[in-house]
C-alpha cells in the first residue's frame, strides 16, 4: 500500500502499489511525453465513482481543486481552457460525452475540446453511469476504463456496505 498525501503533506488515503504505479505512468504521459490521458469511470449511481475519480485525479495531480471537478458543460470548458498538465474530472452531470449528442453542435464542440486536452497535456477523467452511453470515438480514445461498484462485507457479524470497489482496465503502453 502507498499513502497519498494532500498539498500539506498529510496522508489522506491509500492505494495499492499497482494502482500507484499506474497513476505514476499517467503522470509521466502528461509531464514528460507531451500527451494526454483519458479515463472513463462507470458504475451505478451511488457506487463511489465520483470519489474514486477524485482520488485518482489527486494521485495524478495533487493540486486539483473544485474548479477542475466539473458538473456541467460551462465548468468543463472553463477547466480545460485554464489548465495545463493538470487533471480534470467530468462528473455525471457532464452529459457531453453521450452518444446521443455525437453528431450535434455539442458533439463537435467536444471534439474541439478533446484536441485542446491533447495540446494542454491534460488528464481527463469522466464519470458516467453507463459505459454504453459514451460516444464511440471517446471510448476509442480512452487510455483506461474503470468499473466501480458497491459491495458488502461482514464486520463483527454485521453486513457493511463498501463503495468505490474498482476494476481498472488500462490501455496505456507500459502499464504492465
Amino acid at each position: 500500500m502507498v499513502m497519498i498525501k494532500d498539498k500539506e503533506g498529510i496522508e489522506r488515503y491509500s492505494y495499492s502499489t499497482k494502482l500507484n504505479l499506474f497513476s505514476e505512468r499517467c503522470k509521466q504521459k502528461i509531464h514528460q511525453e507531451d500527451s494526454m490521458v483519458l479515463g472513463i469511470v462507470w458504475g451505478k449511481v451511488g457506487s463511489g465513482k465520483s470519489v474514486w475519480s477524485q482520488h485518482f485525479a489527486h494521485a495524478i495531480d495533487n493540486s486539483i481543486d473544485i474548479k477542475r471537478i466539473c458538473f456541467d458543460k460551462e465548468e468543463y470548458i472553463e477547466a480545460i481552457l485554464h489548465s495545463r498538465k493538470k487533471a480534470v474530472v467530468g462528473d455525471e452531470g457532464i452529459s457531453l460525452f453521450f452518444s446521443r449528442a455525437a453528431m450535434t453542435k455539442e458533439g463537435r464542440l467536444i471534439n474541439e475540446l478533446m484536441a485542446q486536452c491533447r495540446q494542454k497535456n491534460l488528464a481527463i477523467i469522466i464519470c458516467v453511469p453507463e459505459i454504453l452511453s459514451v460516444d464511440w470515438l471517446i471510448l476509442q480514445a480512452a487510455d483506461f476504463v474503470v468499473y466501480v461498484w458497491e459491495g458488502s462485507k461482514k464486520i463483527n457479524n454485521r453486513k457493511v456496505t463498501t463503495k468505490g470497489n474498482a476494476a481498472i482496465f488500462p490501455a496505456i503502453v507500459g502499464d504492465d
